[in-house]
C-alpha cells in the first residue's frame, strides 16, 4: 500500500509550517496592517516549492460563441459591414456629399439603406441631419430679415 503524500505548506515570511491553503495568523495580520497580500508556499511530492498567490485572479475562461464580441478584434478581422471608414474614405465621401444635387441624392440613398456598411450609413445620416439643420437655420434667418428689413430700411434712410 502506498501512502498518500500530503503537501506541506510553509508561511512565506516566517517559514512556519501551516495547513495547506491557510495563511500564517501572525504574518497575515502584519500584512493586513501594511496593506500587502500574502502568498502561500507549498511543496509538491518532489519537494519543489510551488508559489501560489493568495489573491490571484482566476484564469480567463475560453472564448465561447456568446462571448466572441468581448474579444478585441483588429480591423481586418471585423466583418465588412462593421469596418470603419478610413480617413481617405471620409474625405472622398465628404467631397461627393458636397456636390449639391448628386451629393444630396447619394446621401439620401446611403442613409436609407443603400449600403450594408454601418459607418457609411451613419455618416450619410449625419450629413443629411447637417443639411436639415442648415436649411432650418437659413429659413429662420431669412424670415427674420423679411420681417425686420422694412424697419431697418426706415431706420437707415430716415
Amino acid at each position: 500500500m502506498k501512502k498518500e503524500a500530503t503537501a506541506v505548506a510553509f508561511c512565506e515570511h516566517c517559514l512556519k509550517e501551516i495547513d495547506e491553503g491557510v495563511l500564517c495568523a501572525e504574518c497575515a495580520a502584519d500584512n493586513a496592517q501594511r496593506g500587502e497580500s500574502s502568498a502561500i508556499v507549498s511543496h509538491s511530492e518532489s519537494g519543489a516549492p510551488q508559489f501560489r498567490p493568495q489573491f490571484m485572479a482566476p484564469p480567463a475562461p475560453p472564448v465561447t460563441e456568446e462571448k466572441r464580441f468581448e474579444v478585441p478584434l483588429t480591423v481586418t478581422q471585423l466583418p465588412p459591414a462593421l469596418r470603419p471608414l478610413s480617413a481617405w474614405g471620409f474625405l472622398g465621401y465628404g467631397i461627393l456629399f458636397a456636390i449639391q444635387p448628386i451629393g444630396f441624392v447619394l446621401a439620401l440613398v446611403l442613409a436609407l439603406g443603400g449600403t450594408s456598411r454601418v459607418c457609411l450609413k451613419n455618416y450619410a445620416r449625419g450629413v443629411l441631419l447637417m443639411w436639415l439643420l442648415a436649411t432650418v437655420l437659413s429659413l429662420a434667418f431669412l424670415a427674420l430679415l423679411w420681417f425686420a428689413a422694412p424697419h431697418l430700411l426706415r431706420a437707415v434712410f430716415s
